[in-house]
């Protein structure tokens, strides 16, 4: 106790010590403090303390030992489970696999037969409207506006104003997704993509493409055959066999782009078999997509593109009548070949520039679709008046890279652009709309050609892939929506207090004012109908000149001048023998055969029939072959002969040439005569690609019907050739 107390006055001594100190003193003091050496009882104390924290940590190791333990025998008796009831895992995966599997077929069907009825549905809307429209055909817009009667049967354009073609392609995005499946595509494997190019060709892109328009009254009369197909399907039961209207017919011609070359190429699948070529390519999408929004079949698209040829044998192909049925529109797709090696080849021998062999070759195949096609009677050849031009719609899809500078590859489009704002034809660019992004990155796979090797190396490629293909699909669409638009837009009023007045002028109509005066404004232009062909646009067609030579330009006609002249759907040919491979009653082996074995073949020897890489033609097997083509009698006259010879390169067209002789007689017992100087005609060219060349050879004089024509044709250099159309035609 006098411990304890005597350490309690210690320590309350030290305290009170401390209450004068300064603060380093009590610092130092402190420190002595805790330097205090303890006492025994201090030490026991101590002792004991750690006895307990050694008794409790011993026992915290043994029970979390204890745990672990426990632990790892459970999870060893699971493993053990597990491995002796594997067996029984595996089977419940299975079933599960299986399960999913049929739930995965059960959801595609389910969303099969919803997109079957959607389309169905949309289908019904469109003729429920087109019947609505035809009820309301006779009754004037509520506003008292005037339109075509055509674009009164039509829902869509019937109320004015007429809506744009961005509001109503905006407005019908669903319908043209829809619409775009593919017909082979069962399960919609391009959804998305198809989803994505659609976002990405707005109306805002699409507008790009609209570089030239068509005239008025071709737009109205492939408008008015659309619209009597529709009728014509309405009452079909009731129609006779005879009574048949046709589909509205569109031609498309153009070269191995058209025809679906390369088309599988597309981020999605490389499973493209069940498409082909010709399904693949966008002719075939758009016939199908056009009919999928009408509602009816009201198109039919006929694809008679060959690969390697360009627009001057196209035009030749067009005034030899060898299509078929007269088209209601021409699409020309020759923009990629007239820029090809074929077309520099033809320009270097005839020493043109590029520029100006592709602006000559487009010219004359615009001049001889717009040229009426007169028709005769037969024998008689009573002239039966010409056949209504179609509507021209020239398409511009090449980006390159048979050049590679970029003002080059644009040459096509800016000549293109120029006669058909001349000639008021319609002209679209897909160039154009996707430019900027193929510039951005020239290895971008949608829109582009595969221009680059599996090294990197920048290699020749002209075809375009699968997304080139569906976007000019919805290009070519949205360009005759525009035409359908602007049409419907334009004001078919007549009468009004100045009905009279000048370029037709109307008071009061559409808010333009009355006139305050009916005496006529001085020096405006004298305007003509725009259904005339321009004078040819030369490099000397001058300002001075143009304008005389405008009005003495003749005028689009489809009168017939004899009573006695039949209906026909399609024009005779020109050329009393004619036969190009590729086309409709060219496409194999056998046709091509039964013309070689024909009459008119004669002293055949060594010459047969081959296919070769999807390109057909007549060939040698021998040195020396030859053969000869001979018509007597000719039902009509003839001023020409055409070869086409296709040229490659390679050890196998080494040094291959033929030489051509033509001869003609007046009558029967008259000698073979010389109709022009003996040609030769080379198969190998440097270039390696191979491509069909027209030779078109003009008779020293025109032999009249009833003469006799004779070809011989004969092997003379290498071992191999190949032709691939010949014609003898009039004028």
């Amino acid at each position: 106790m006098a411990s304890s107390g005597g350490f309690k006055k210690n320590v309350s001594n030290t305290s009170t010590g401390l209450e004068n100190v300064t603060g380093t003193e009590y610092r130092q003091r402190s420190r002595q403090c805790l330097t205090v050496v303890p006492t025994a009882r201090n030490w026991f104390s101590i002792f004991a303390t750690t006895v307990v924290v050694m008794i409790l940590v011993n026992i915290y190791y043994v029970h979390n030992n204890n745990h672990v333990r426990g632990a790892l025998s459970r999870d060893l008796s699971d493993k053990d489970r597990f491995l002796n009831g594997n067996e029984n895992y595996v089977n419940v995966i299975s079933d599960l696999k299986r399960q999913l599997a049929r739930a995965e077929e059960e959801i595609h069907t389910l969303q099969q037969q919803k997109d079957q009825h959607e389309q169905q549905q949309q289908q019904q809307r469109q003729q429920q409207s087109l019947q609505q429209g035809e009820a309301q055909k006779d009754e004037p817009p509520s506003d008292g506006t005037s339109q075509s009667p055509i674009c009164q049967k039509i829902p869509l354009l019937s109320r004015q104003p007429t809506p744009s073609t961005s509001s109503l392609w905006s407005s019908h995005l669903s319908h043209i997704f829809a619409s775009s499946r593919h017909p082979r595509d069962d399960s919609f494997l391009f959804h998305d993509f198809t989803a994505v190019l659609l976002h990405l060709l707005s109306p805002l892109r699409l507008s790009r493409s609209v570089k030239t328009l068509p005239r008025h009254s071709d737009v109205g009369h492939a408008v008015e055959k659309l619209i009597a197909r529709y009728d014509y399907l309405q009452n079909k039961d009731k129609r006779k066999k005879k009574d048949v209207v046709p589909p509205l017919r569109i031609l498309v011609m153009g070269g191995s782009v058209t025809l679906g070359v390369r088309c599988a190429w597309n981020p999605i699948t490389s499973q493209m078999g069940r498409y082909g070529r010709l399904g693949c390519a966008w002719p075939l999408r758009l016939e199908k997509f056009i009919n999928l929004l009408l509602g009816f079949d009201g198109v039919e698209i006929e694809n008679v593109s060959i690969g390697g040829t360009n627009s001057e044998m196209a035009t030749y192909m067009y005034q030899w009548g060898l299509l078929g049925r007269d088209p209601d529109i021409v699409i020309h797709a020759y923009s990629t070949n007239d820029m090809h090696v074929l077309s520099s080849e033809h320009a270097r021998v005839r020493g043109l520039s590029l520029e100006d062999a592709v602006f000559e070759t487009t010219q004359s195949f615009i001049r001889a679709v717009l040229s009426p096609r007169r028709r005769r009677r037969g024998a008689g050849d009573e002239d039966c008046g010409g056949r209504r031009p179609p509507l021209l719609v020239f398409l511009n899809e090449y980006l390159g890279n048979e050049q590679r500078e970029i003002v080059t590859t644009t040459a096509v489009g800016q000549i293109m652009t120029l006669l058909c704002g001349y000639y008021n034809v319609m002209s679209v660019s897909y160039a154009d709309v996707v430019r900027d992004w193929v510039y951005a990155d020239t290895k971008e796979g949608w829109f582009s050609p595969e221009w680059y090797d599996e090294k990197g190396g920048f290699v020749r490629e002209i075809h375009l892939p699968t997304g080139g293909h569906i976007s000019i699909m919805w290009i070519i669409a949205y360009n005759f929506l525009n035409a359908l638009t602007l049409f419907c837009s334009h004001d078919t009023r007549k009468g009004g207090a100045n009905t009279e007045g000048q370029y037709g002028y109307h008071d009061n109509h559409n808010g333009l004012p009355t006139l305050k005066s009916q005496t006529p404004i001085a020096n405006g232009p004298a305007i003509r109908a725009d259904d005339i062909i321009p004078p040819e646009l030369t490099k000397n067609t001058s300002l001075e000149t143009i304008s005389q030579l405008w009005h003495e330009a003749p005028a689009i006609t489809a009168s017939s001048t004899s009573p006695n002249c039949p209906s026909s759907s399609s024009t005779p040919s020109l050329c009393p023998f004619a036969w190009v491979c590729g086309l409709q009653n060219m496409k194999d082996e056998k046709h091509l055969q039964a013309v070689m074995k024909s009459p008119r073949v004669v002293n055949l020897d060594g010459w047969v029939v081959e296919k070769e890489s999807n390109k057909m033609g007549f060939v040698p097997q021998k040195p020396g072959a030859s053969f000869t083509v001979s018509y007597e009698n000719l039902p009509t006259a003839v001023d020409s002969v055409t070869l086409m010879v296709m040229k490659s390169y390679g050890e196998k067209w080494d040094a291959s040439r033929i030489s051509v002789t033509v001869s003609e007689k007046g009558n029967a017992g008259d000698n073979w005569v010389p109709a022009l100087e003996e040609r030769e005609i080379t198969g190998f060219h440097e270039s390696h690609v191979s491509v069909t060349y027209t030779y078109y050879m003009e008779l020293k004089r025109e032999l009249p019907m009833g003469s006799s024509l004779k070809m011989d044709i004969r092997l003379i250099g290498g071992s191999y050739f190949k032709i691939q159309g010949m014609a003898f035609c009039g004028s």
